[in-house]
């Protein structure tokens, strides 16, 4: 992510501010934080949000081992009844911080021969066994299984191929070490996937890291400091003992301040901020419970199905800065929450007298026709992928990540979803404010914000240098023919800049290098060239100033002496009319003005490189997030990586040599921390990551740990 830059405001009323108050903290945290103006940060805005191919449900591709822990003593706060929370006054609570920046009645859809069983109920859509009649289908096909028991015998398959498994999609890297200890030394072929796994899910685990202030960590009112490092979700594992959450996390994601995660269930849980109706439940007006109880300790979001009839079983959840999107296994697609423009709150659905924002999931629009196979978010923006290949968008489109033109006037017609003239498009991905979809041939398409050239048009397309791509580009340099055939699978953004997975493993960035967001050193050539034209520009910058000063104050002097002489002329001036007439110099105003004109010029060039260049790692990658301005990375052995700015410890890489947070890394960095060393906590032993999750301030890992473990292959 979604992902994930400008985050909502807390609520006047748990902060007892001021509307001014509010935005006064808010420029001022900004300023800080990101050392920008705040009047740009609506022009960027966070992070959203993975960008994989869909997955079948039942053979869920996210999981490549699995152990088992001792059930954790239950909480005796049980977290899902707000009865049981501890009732107390409800007074405004401190935040660690200042904040930061940042139903409606629908038919279902008709149910057709492909979702219906023979006794009419609905069947999911997306089964293994079903999805390759079609000639062109974006939904992925299995990859081999694995069979994997723990020592109390419990069974379930898992992908090795974490990402996504379609055939055009598919990863060739090696086996990685850690899996292949386990793996015995029979060949991966000839696995019966028809049969269905245990419903009993495995243990995954939770970990979070960086900025709780906000509740987004979800570990309750009494904890929301920074973590600095990667812990286990406590409040999760209790969950987990108590057998509410099935089985752990099986995908999450992480918004600009909050937090959705699908158990193995299908249930979708949240938490964090919810002014503006992110999380897709009630948190405020409940007698005897604080706002902040709900907000900030995982809940579960109801109300998904639309009846009784048809449960709504989650496999995608994405978060935006104040929007989130679910995906069910029959493609049903349910939103909540609101989108925000540069003038505040847009909207929900845009329609005369609607509230502006969706206080739980609810089907979206024209959108009940399709089936969805993955959806992306932006901060205020969604593009959802249909199974026949098309892409919808809607949310604000004042930066064109729309992909259609959205008249300023009329800018909640953006919150109506229509579909783009791409076709065959088997990919989605998103930044902040800048939109991208790959299609059935591996070619790459981007369009919306571009003001650091983090959509990577080549430099010989005259889009390139447009600060705004207002229609779907070609990114040629992205183009499998350019990689040996590799494609992209995945691609995330955050304010200015964008990566690439491929399916090789392969990482490239692009767009601001500024606090090390496209993940490269300082000396890397690419970057040693524009710090050269930068040297250069900033040159004839100052030329450009000091004769365009000089002109302007020469046209002065000699405005002046004629109006002098004119005075003296008519010798009747007054010291009034004098006074009033008289040509006046403002040094500052005319070096503004000289300023703006040089900027116009592009003299300098921005701190951003305009060509995705690949990141270097060691071992083949295969998953990716962004932040705002932060990055994740997993790489084939489970390892997580973190790089850009982080100044609320979303980096979860502690301190330096001299006991100061780590808030900027150049290059990918290794995460260490007790939970994920060899070691462990609570017995788990190491902890291999599958996924990683970057919101605006925070960051979360899915991982499996490999103590009391092993997989047998093809039942040997």
């Amino acid at each position: 992510m979604p992902p994930k830059g400008r985050q909502p405001n807390r609520s006047t009323k748990a902060l007892g501010k001021t509307d001014e108050e509010r935005q006064l903290n808010k420029a001022k945290s900004n300023d800080k934080k990101l050392n920008k103006p705040a009047s740009k940060t609506t022009a960027t805005a966070n992070t959203i949000s993975s960008s994989e191919m869909f997955i079948d449900p039942i053979l869920q591709a996210e999981t490549l081992a699995i152990s088992t822990i001792s059930p954790t003593k239950p909480s005796s706060l049980s977290p899902q009844s707000p009865s049981s929370f501890h009732k107390k006054p409800s007074t405004p609570r401190k935040r660690g911080r200042p904040p930061k920046l940042e139903d409606q009645n629908i038919q279902p859809s008709k149910k057709n021969k492909h979702t219906q069983n023979g006794h009419g109920a609905l069947k999911p859509l997306f089964n293994s066994l079903s999805i390759r009649g079609t000639a062109f289908n974006p939904l992925p096909a299995p990859d081999p299984l694995f069979n994997i028991f723990n020592n109390d015998g419990d069974q379930e398959q898992f992908h090795i191929n974490p990402r996504s498994t379609h055939k055009l999609n598919r990863f060739n890297f090696n086996r990685p070490d850690w899996l292949s200890k386990l793996l015995s030394d029979s060949k991966v072929d000839d696995v019966d996937i028809s049969k269905k796994p245990d419903s009993k899910k495995m243990d995954r685990f939770l970990l979070m890291f960086g900025s709780g202030d906000m509740g987004q960590m979800g570990l309750g009112v009494e904890k929301l400091e920074d973590i600095k490092k990667p812990v286990i979700h406590e409040l999760i594992e209790s969950l987990k003992a108590g057998s509410e959450l099935s089985a752990g996390p099986e995908t999450v994601s992480c918004g600009g301040m909050h937090t959705l995660l699908v158990d193995g269930k299908g249930q979708v849980w949240s938490w964090g901020i919810n002014d503006n109706a992110a999380l897709g439940r009630k948190t405020e007006g409940i007698e005897g419970v604080e706002q902040e109880e709900l907000e900030s300790r995982p809940l579960r979001v109801e109300k998904l199905s639309e009846d009784d009839q048809s449960i709504f079983r989650a496999v995608r959840v994405e978060a935006g800065d104040s929007v989130s999107v679910a995906v069910s296994d029959r493609g049903e697609l349910r939103a909540w929450g609101s989108f925000r423009s540069n003038d505040g709150i847009l909207g929900f659905d845009g329609k005369v007298g609607s509230s502006t924002k969706q206080l739980v999931p609810t089907p979206v629009g024209n959108l009940t026709k399709h089936h969805i196979s993955q959806v992306a978010c932006g901060y205020d923006h969604v593009l959802a992928l249909t199974t026949d290949g098309h892409v919808y968008s809607w949310g604000n489109g004042q930066q064109n990540q729309l992909g259609r033109k959205i008249i300023e006037r009329r800018k909640k017609n953006g919150l109506v979803p229509e579909r783009l003239s791409l076709k065959k498009i088997v990919l989605v991905g998103s930044g902040g404010s800048h939109s991208f979809a790959v299609n059935e041939a591996g070619e790459v398409f981007g369009w919306g914000l571009n003001t650091r050239g983090q959509l990577g048009i080549s430099e010989d397309n005259k889009s390139s240098e447009e600060e705004i791509v207002s229609v779907p580009t070609l990114i040629s340099s992205m183009s499998p023919s350019n990689h040996n055939g590799s494609r992209v699978v995945a691609i995330h953004g955050g304010d200015f800049h964008t990566l690439f997975l491929l399916s090789n493993g392969q990482v490239w960035g692009v767009g601001s290098y500024e606090n090390g967001e496209v993940g490269l050193p300082k000396t890397h050539p690419a970057i040693v060239d524009v710090e050269r034209q930068r040297l250069e520009g900033l040159k004839k910058k100052q030329d450009f100033l000091g004769t365009n000063l000089k002109k302007r104050r020469e046209k002065f002097e000699a405005e002046l002496k004629k109006f002098e002489a004119r005075v003296e002329k008519d010798g009747d001036w007054s010291k009034e009319e004098i006074v009033s007439e008289r040509p006046i110099w403002d040094e500052m105003t005319e070096s503004m003005e000289v300023e703006q004109e040089a900027a116009n010029l592009r003299l300098v060039p921005g701190q951003s490189i305009n060509r995705p260049i690949r990141l270097d790692f060691s071992k083949e990658v295969i998953d990716i997030s962004c932040g705002a301005r932060h990055n994740l990375a997993v790489d084939a052995d489970g390892n997580a990586y973190s790089w850009g700015l982080g100044q609320s410890n979303e980096l979860g890489l502690g301190k330096d040599e001299d006991g100061e947070d780590i808030e900027m890394v150049e290059t990918p960095k290794l995460l260490k921390s007790k939970a994920l060393s060899a070691n462990g906590v609570n017995g788990l032993g190491q902890i291999k990551v599958l996924k990683c999750e970057a919101g605006g301030t925070h960051s979360v890992l899915i991982g499996v740990s490999l103590i009391n473990s092993k997989i047998v292959v093809n039942g040997k």
